[in-house]
């Protein structure tokens, strides 16, 4: 099945609610929260791309995007909980 741009799968979605309601409130990175499954993604940055966007909309409780990238220039993730 074929994305619409900057859609998480229903899988995905899943996968991210289910992680950020077990992560501890704090900053991340996407390869922080995800640890050892982010290598395993096919594409990284269009995940992420995917990921901001349904953090952005509101489609992940518990997560917003943070206003200042790390010094490689990666997105970081507040995590409040889930």
């Amino acid at each position: 099945m074929a994305l619409e741009p900057f859609t998480l799968s229903d899988d995905e979605t899943e996968e991210g609610r289910s992680l950020i309601g077990r992560t501890a409130p704090g900053v991340y990175t996407l390869a922080k929260l995800y640890g050892p499954d982010w290598v395993a993604k096919d594409s990284p940055t269009a995940f992420g791309a995917r990921f901001k966007a349904a953090a952005t909309a509101g489609w992940l409780q518990g997560i917003a995007v943070h206003p200042e990238k790390t010094g490689a220039n990666a997105i970081q993730y507040v995590v409040y909980g889930g």
